[in-house]
């Protein structure tokens, strides 16, 4: 299609409505500071914290901007690996973005690798989770 043909059918078809004033609101959303009250962070970081004592894993999600990572960033830092000579590193809190359509292979996967943690012999299950068929 030539540039005249696709101008034609653009002209055909008219312009675009956009909803002006949704669309201003979300431009006005993005651009305002990025703040995070410590009241807020302290509220999630004992959500966390209760979680990580439960052994529980856990996903923190909401809108762009709101501060997740900034939070969920200092919970980590707060929770530093630690290292024994001759023993692996305990690592308490892992720290990971994944993709939306993640599997448990993916998650596994993605761990792992943050983790760099090599397999000598068995499957995920009977190295990370301590199971066993």
């Amino acid at each position: 299609m030539s540039t005249q043909e696709a101008e034609a059918v653009a002209q055909h078809l008219g312009s675009i409505q956009l909803n002006d004033q949704k669309l201003q609101a979300e431009i006005d959303r993005l651009n305002r500071k990025s703040f995070v009250s410590l009241e807020q962070v302290e509220k999630l970081h004992d959500w966390l914290e209760g979680k990580r004592q439960a052994r529980q894993s856990c996903r923190v999600v909401g809108e762009s901007r709101t501060g997740k990572t900034l939070a969920c960033d200092a919970y980590r830092l707060r929770h530093k690996p630690k290292q024994e000579p001759g023993q692996p590193p305990v690592v308490p809190v892992v720290y990971i973005q994944i993709p939306q359509e993640c599997g448990s292979k993916e998650l596994f996967r993605v761990i792992i690798e943050h983790l760099k943690y090599q397999m000598t012999k068995g499957t995920v299950a009977e190295n990370i989770l301590g199971t066993s068929r």
